[in-house]
């Protein structure tokens, strides 16, 4: 889940009268940086908010058992069950993150946070709407509370965010400028500001005219509307297992994978027809689940399976629209999707290569298959010629292709995949891609960089991990680390000061290599983590 993140600094009474005095008037309201008087927050309540806090950004083992406890005690609290959401992020598991953070603003609408957290994700989806929704149409906070005539300043700070993006989406850079004005004055020294005075200014130099909600180029097809409800019928009952658990026990998975094979590969197929013949019966706010792991699990299924022959019917998933892959996976998709095609696909490789030449393809469903090929060579060396004839297929076809066809991320993230297995041998390729402008550098690296990779001293190559169904669900339950979470340093977030009233996710504020492991924890390159989430901005 993309939260808003914020940075929290304290400054002397005389600085603030000087910094705020000429914006009060303008936005109608005063700014405190004092904590606001809540009759709920006894100081210690404050003192196990300071405590959940910490367990929340640690992803503390078994922290979700000891929040859920602390919301059960106190049930009328956002701020605990928003630390539940952190926890769940932190976990990597962003789908219970978002669950938690829909869940407080259903219970308390009053709660700014929760509805921020939820325009942050809307934003990254387009769905300019729903952000109107929740914040407003004219994202002002005296607006949206008219009752408040005081806001403490992380909720300004929140606000703007929001709005600094919303508006240079919409092509209102005029309004970005002062919301970032706003912003500048009341944390002067946020790294968010840089950030968004080069968002605005490449928004502007890219759009020669008015971005409008409507002009933004969609990479995926439109998902077709259905109107079925009706839930299919399956050979094996113990398939209901999938829709009613989120995350599958052991037994669960041992019980499913008894059945018959020839029978169980075929309900697992209906499973993911059934993700899309009742799409709209699944992405409606009334339908009572929140379990979509359905999709994904079904697919890990046919993974221990070993059912290459559902191949065409894993591509045709991940060829669906990107509100479709958002739903049903988030953030799983580059983060599992390529051992499955890995599995699967692993001799079936030109029926892959025929998948990412097909225009509307999800960029990451993409590079879920190149990630799975670049894998063979590093698993499997004596097919690394062949790993490389089938990367130059790729680039050259792109090449060749239309311009209009290109999708720049996804060309950055062939070339990230290229350097894993350090393959020197595609380097007139690469260049003539840079020549072409067609390469996101912010994904790889400039083409300088990408050479200092490819033929440095370094020559060192990225293999991925395998995990088991069991591994990853446990994973996602929070119950296992990932393997490399020992060496993130927590020194990451020694540099901020923790705000107990706002209890937002902090910002990594040291410097990470491109190839470096993810500070996130993640166990990705930050390439493929964190750093395409800050350039998503």
């Amino acid at each position: 889940m993309h939260s808003i993140e914020v940075f929290l600094h304290y400054f002397s009474i005389n600085i603030l009268i000087v910094l705020m005095m000429a914006k009060l008037k303008q936005i109608g309201y005063t700014i405190t940086y004092d904590q606001i008087v809540d009759e709920k927050i006894t100081p210690k309540v404050a003192k196990l908010m300071g405590e959940m806090h910490e367990v929340a950004i640690q992803g503390s083992k078994n922290g979700d058992k000891l929040l859920e406890k602390t919301i059960a005690t106190y049930p009328t609290i956002p701020q605990f069950k928003n630390y539940l959401s952190i926890w769940y992020n932190t976990k990597g598991n962003t789908k219970k993150a978002i669950e938690v953070n829909d869940s407080i603003i259903k219970k308390h609408p009053e709660y700014l946070f929760a509805k921020v957290n939820k325009a942050a994700m809307c934003i990254d989806n387009r769905d300019f709407d729903t952000v109107i929704k929740l914040l407003g149409s004219s994202l002002d906070l005296k607006v949206l509370y008219p009752e408040r005539t005081v806001f403490h300043v992380s909720e300004v700070e929140a606000m703007s965010n929001i709005a600094v993006k919303y508006y240079v989406y919409k092509g209102n850079f005029e309004q970005a400028r002062i919301r970032l004005d706003i912003l500048k004055e009341i944390n002067p020294e946020s790294v968010l500001i840089d950030a968004f005075e080069n968002f605005i200014l490449a928004s502007e130099v890219l759009s020669k005219s008015t971005i409008e909600a409507e002009d933004y180029m969609r990479t995926t097809i439109n998902q077709p509307k259905t109107r079925n409800k009706l839930a299919p019928k399956f050979n094996h009952k113990e398939i209901e297992l999938l829709y009613k658990q989120e995350i599958l026990s052991e037994e669960d998975i041992q019980v499913l994978l008894a059945l018959p094979r020839v029978t169980l590969i075929n309900d697992l197929e209906t499973v993911l027809d059934d993700s899309i013949t009742r799409y709209t019966y699944f992405s409606k706010e009334e339908f009572d689940s929140s379990n979509y792991n359905f999709v994904f699990n079904s697919l890990l299924l046919l993974r221990e399976l070993k059912a290459t022959e559902s191949l065409p019917k894993l591509l045709h998933v991940l060829a669906q629209s990107e509100e479709y892959l958002y739903m049903y996976f988030a953030d799983l998709l580059p983060e599992y999707l390529w051992m499955i095609i890995y599995e699967l696909g692993q001799n079936q490789t030109e029926i892959l290569l025929d998948y990412v030449k097909k225009p509307l393809i999800y960029t990451y469903s993409k590079t879920a298959v190149t990630s799975a090929i670049a894998q063979l060579a590093l698993f499997q060396p004596k097919r690394r010629k062949d790993v490389i004839k089938w990367f130059k297929v790729v680039m050259n076809y792109y090449i060749q292709g239309k311009e209009e066809e290109i999708d720049p991320d996804f060309i950055g993230l062939l070339i990230g995949d290229v350097i894993d297995i350090q393959a020197k041998e595609l380097l007139p390729e690469i260049e003539k891609l840079f020549e072409l402008e067609y390469v996101d550098y912010m994904t790889c690296g400039d083409l300088e960089e990408v050479m200092m990779c490819l033929t440095g001293d370094l020559d060192e190559v990225f293999q991925l991990e395998f995990n088991t169904i069991g591994q990853i669900n446990m994973m996602l339950e929070g119950n296992e680390e990932p393997d490399d979470m020992d060496s993130v340093s927590n020194e990451m977030y020694n540099d901020f000061i923790l705000n107990q009233f706002t209890n937002h996710q902090i910002i990594n504020s040291q410097k990470v290599n491109r190839n470096d492991p993810c500070p996130c924890g993640s166990g990705k390159k930050y390439k493929k983590c964190c750093l395409l989430k800050n350039t998503n901005a």
